[in-house]
C-alpha cells in the first residue's frame, strides 16, 4: 500500500487535486494507495498527538496511513521557500521508527517558476533523517495554475510520463 500525503490543509489548494492525480496514475497502473489529506487531520493532532499524548483519532491515523504502509508519495507545495508547517508537523508526530526503512517519491507544487526545488531539499533531508529512501526523481510542479485542465487533469503529457518514471522507481 502506497500513502499519497497532500502537505497542506489550506482550503481549496492544488497538493489535494495533484495528490488525486497520483492516486489515478497509481490506480492505472493496479496499484494500491490512499490520500491522507492533511485537511483531515484530526483536530487535537497539533496538541496532543504532537506531544506523545495519543488520541483515538490520532493512533487511527497513524495506523492506517503510516504503519500499514511501506512507501509514500509526498505533495508539497512551497511556503515561504519550503514545505508548509503542517507537514513538518505530520512528520515530528509520528515516531521516527514508523518511517524508517520505507520509500518516498516527492513531487513540490508552486505557483513560481521553481515547483517547490528548495522545499523538497528540505523534505529530502528530513527523511533521510528519518532513515527513509528518498526516490532519485523528483517531479517540480512550477505554475500550478496551468499544470492542470478544467477537470482537474495534469494536461501535460510529458508530466504525466515522469511522474510514471518516478513512481516505476518507488
Amino acid at each position: 500500500m502506497i500513502t499519497i500525503i497532500s502537505g497542506t490543509h489550506r482550503k481549496g489548494n492544488k497538493s489535494f487535486l495533484i495528490a488525486k492525480e497520483y492516486l489515478r496514475i497509481l490506480s492505472n497502473n493496479g496499484k494500491q494507495a490512499q490520500i491522507l489529506d492533511l485537511q483531515e487531520l484530526p483536530e487535537r493532532f497539533i496538541w496532543d498527538d504532537m506531544f506523545g499524548e495519543r488520541s483515538e483519532e490520532g493512533i487511527k491515523l497513524i495506523e492506517k496511513y503510516i504503519d500499514n504502509v511501506d512507501k509514500f508519495v509526498f505533495v508539497a507545495p512551497e511556503y515561504n521557500g519550503s514545505i508548509p508547517g503542517i507537514l513538518k508537523v505530520l512528520l515530528d508526530a509520528v515516531e521516527p521508527d514508523k518511517f524508517q526503512g520505507k520509500r518516498a517519491a516527492l513531487a513540490g507544487v508552486a505557483s513560481g517558476q521553481f515547483g517547490n526545488l528548495r522545499g523538497l531539499d528540505d523534505l529530502t533531508n528530513i527523511l533521510g533523517h528519518l532513515k527513509v529512501e528518498v526516490c532519485p526523481i523528483k517531479i517540480y510542479m512550477p505554475s500550478i495554475f496551468k499544470a492542470l485542465d478544467e477537470n482537474n487533469y495534469i494536461n501535460d503529457d510529458g508530466l504525466v510520463e515522469r511522474i510514471e518514471t518516478q513512481l516505476s522507481l518507488l
